[in-house]
């Protein structure tokens, strides 16, 4: 995996995903629109997977503080 390999970004509650130019490009094997939940949503790039969960102002800023 490229150091900066893709950009996640949140607008209007929609995520995209844009490749940024890496050696291999960005696969993306999801047909339709995937809603976000309180249930975490698990990207795999490569061998890395990471899990992204959707959570309000106030969880964020507690997060913050920790």
């Amino acid at each position: 995996m490229s150091r900066t390999h893709a950009l996640l970004t949140l607008s209007n509650n929609k995520i995209y995903i844009k490749d940024l130019k890496s050696k291999f490009g960005t696969l993306i094997l999801v047909q339709g629109d995937l809603e976000m939940s309180d249930k975490p949503l698990y990207l795999q790039i490569g061998r890395t997977c990471g899990e992204f969960v959707m959570i309000g102002h106030k969880e964020y800023q507690k997060l913050k503080k920790e």
